[in-house]
Order: C-alpha cells, then sequence, then structure tokens
C-alpha cells in the first residue's frame, strides 16, 4: 500500500484542473442515456412520440392515460421507450396502442408493400446495431481518443 503526502489546495486545484480536462478527453465509461450508450433498443419509439406529438400529449399525459388502462409506467419510462432505451414488451404496444387511438402495426416503421420484407428487416437490424456501435464507441473508448466524434 503507498501512502501519499496531504496534498496543499494549489495541489488540489491543479489535481481539479487536469481531472477535468481527462474527463473531457477521456469521458466516462458509463450507460448513462444521455451519452447515447443504450440506443436504439426498441423501433416504435420514434413513432410513439410522433403519434403522441400529433395528439398535442405530453410524456406526461401518456404516462398517465398508461396507468389509467393498466399499465404501470411512469413519464421518465415513456421518455426512454421513446429515445429507444428500452426494449418493450409486445402486450406493451397492445397498451400504448389501445391508449394512443391507434393499431399496433402502426406503431412499427412503414415498410414497402410490395419489397422484400426480408431485406427490409435486415437493414433495420444493421442500422439498429451500427448505432449501438456507435453509442459504445463514444462511451468505451479504453484510453484512447474516439475517431468518431
Amino acid at each position: 500500500m503507498r501512502i501519499t503526502p496531504m496534498k496543499s489546495k494549489s495541489d488540489l486545484s491543479k489535481d481539479g484542473f487536469f481531472s477535468n480536462l481527462l474527463g473531457k478527453i477521456f469521458p466516462p465509461r458509463d450507460s448513462s442515456p444521455h451519452n447515447g450508450a443504450a440506443k436504439n433498443r426498441n423501433l416504435v419509439g420514434q413513432r410513439i412520440r410522433t403519434i403522441r406529438m400529433e395528439k398535442h400529449w405530453t410524456q406526461n399525459r401518456l404516462a398517465k392515460e398508461l396507468q389509467s388502462a393498466g399499465l404501470n409506467k411512469s413519464r421518465v419510462a415513456v421518455a426512454r421507450i421513446e429515445a429507444q432505451m428500452v426494449h418493450v414488451y409486445d402486450f406493451q404496444l397492445l397498451y400504448i396502442a389501445k391508449v394512443l387511438g391507434v393499431a399496433p402495426l402502426d406503431l412499427f416503421p412503414k415498410t414497402q408493400a410490395n419489397g422484400n420484407l426480408h431485406e427490409e428487416v435486415t437493414w433495420l437490424k444493421k442500422l439498429r446495431r451500427a448505432c449501438a456501435f456507435i453509442g459504445r464507441r463514444h462511451t468505451t473508448n479504453r484510453g484512447s481518443k474516439s475517431s468518431l466524434r
């Protein structure tokens, strides 16, 4: 065990400066929702937000409507769904669609009627993986600057 001497006020301010500088160069490796680490875990979030905003509802109003329908979701949970930070279960989609007054399929991204469904789903999966990779790259750079910033 190494014993370090007490630091003076001037040493502490230097450490604060350097730790702040290092924090900007090497961001913390956490899964905070603010740094994009947990994005793109569902396909319906953007569509839910669009429909909610068309109805001129707040996230709080949607949360209260979901609670009255029997699905216990807070405003923060609604925000995390819309930001695609959490997975959404199929039974939750039924509640959300009912409360918003749309069919459950209307919550999913639109696909081409005459297109190849397999190709579209494969493309959506690649898009999700690419976005997840970019999010991880921003937050888990192990000791080196991210080339994507």
